[in-house]
């Protein structure tokens, strides 16, 4: 005869955001040992130690300077780099320098009408 092993369900405890700060605060202020906490809340040292890390982590993050990243070394969007490279084959097989073609203006003609030349004059 085969042993029924019982089947329970643990539900896993969801911690807030706001008790998990609780907990680590708690734990550096040395209000409760971290066996304590963990009783208390009903969790593992190694979960209250992810906790402990992940606050630290946060903390040196936010305390960083905020600087710009350098051109160059910010990773794309791959949808916008597939267009840069669209747009640039298609620069070589036309030839052109430019990034963006040259726009007159409201009003002026094209560079190649701008200045026409003058009209041949007939002698009589």
């Amino acid at each position: 005869m085969k042993a029924k092993t019982a089947e329970r369900k643990t539900e896993r405890r969801r911690f807030t955001s706001a008790e998990k700060c609780r907990a680590v605060l708690a734990l550096w202020t040395e209000r409760s040992s971290g066996a304590e906490l963990c009783k208390e809340l009903g969790t593992t040292w190694n979960m209250l130690n992810l906790w402990q890390e992940q606050a630290m982590e946060g903390m040196v993050q936010s305390l960083e300077p905020k600087r710009s990243a350098p051109c160059g070394n910010t990773p794309l969007n791959p949808r916008l780099q597939g267009l840069l490279e669209r747009k640039a084959a298609r620069r070589a097989l036309e030839g052109t320098d430019s990034l963006l073609p040259r726009n007159p203006g409201p009003g002026r003609p094209p560079k190649d009408r701008q200045n026409p030349p003058p009209p041949a004059q007939h002698e009589p």
